[in-house]
């Protein structure tokens, strides 16, 4: 009987041990399949952190685009109107020339009035248009320069990333954040001193109608 009591327990042993090398298997299974997912999770997430800053990057050359697009539309308004204006004065003083010859034919008046700013009127369109040139040129080099920039970026993004696929280096969503700060800075400057301008430019007109005669 002791013989069959202790075969019983070695048995019993046996299969003890073989449960324990089955749960000790699963366990290092799920152990080694939850680390999977946490790595498959962090590369998800740098992939789509990588993604937005992409999209970041293509907003802000988009941007820039239609920022010189726009402005490009109001240079060429401008020069319209400088063109207008200037063909208006031309007929005004063809107009004006043609009448006082024709009165100086028929009565001559003793004191005529002088026309002082018909010279003038060439210089004031030529400094308009000298100035809004000045800033659409200065517009379109910074848009240039702030658009490499932005494709720099772009063409960077890929080496960005860690050597392991983990989270890309900072380095380029700071890039980001200071190109973006220039731009904003840039702008709100040029705005500015396109506001200053027309002021001038306005002021200019106001003299010169009210000095026209004498």
């Amino acid at each position: 009987m002791a013989c069959v009591g202790s075969l019983w327990q070695e048995r019993e042993d046996a299969r003890t041990d073989d449960v324990s090398l089955l749960v000790e298997g699963l366990e290092r299974k799920a152990v080694e399949l939850e680390a999977q997912l946490r790595r498959r999770s962090e590369e998800e997430n740098a992939a789509l952190k990588r993604r937005m800053e992409s999209y970041h990057i293509r907003w802000l050359q988009y941007e820039i685009r239609i920022k010189s697009l726009e402005e490009a539309f109001h240079e060429q308004m401008a020069a319209l109107q400088l063109a207008q204006d200037a063909a208006r004065r031309a007929e005004e003083t063809a107009a004006y020339d043609h009448r006082e010859s024709s009165e100086h034919h028929v009565d001559a008046p003793e004191d005529p009035p002088v026309r002082l700013w018909h010279g003038r009127d060439r210089m004031v369109v030529g400094a308009r248009r000298s100035a809004v040139s000045r800033l659409g040129a200065e517009f379109r080099r910074q848009s240039h320069t702030l658009e490499r920039g932005a494709e720099a970026l772009v063409a960077e993004e890929p080496a960005a990333a860690a050597p392991s696929g983990g989270c890309p280096s900072s380095s380029a969503a700071d890039d980001l954040k200071k190109l973006k700060a220039q731009f904003r800075a840039w702008t709100k400057d040029y705005k500015a001193r396109l506001r200053r301008t027309k002021a001038e430019l306005g002021s200019r007109d106001a003299r010169r109608q009210g000095s026209c005669w004498i």
